[in-house]
């Protein structure tokens, strides 16, 4: 709770006062102290490659795990052919 206030707001003995409040707060209590750390997923798609259509601002995006030119140019067929069967 600190952690969220605290990037608001500030007060003198601010974490005394939210310490004291989360004590007698029934919500509080009920929820408990999370102490679960969320999980890491490795993911391997590291890259983003992102086109815009300049006239309607449409975006397309696909992630991937190469940044090299063959990527690209696979992404940049895909989406031409797309492109083609969207105007039929």
């Amino acid at each position: 709770m600190y952690e969220k206030i605290k990037e608001k707001y500030y007060w003198k003995n601010m974490f005394e006062d939210i310490k004291a409040y989360a004590k007698t707060c029934n919500s509080c209590q009920k929820r408990g102290k999370s102490d679960k750390k969320n999980e890491l997923f490795l993911i391997k798609n590291k890259y983003i490659i992102v086109a815009i259509d300049y006239f309607t601002k449409w975006p397309e995006a696909k992630a991937t795990e190469k940044d090299n030119a063959e990527t690209v140019t696979e992404f940049m067929r895909k989406l031409y052919a797309d492109m083609d069967i969207r105007r039929k």
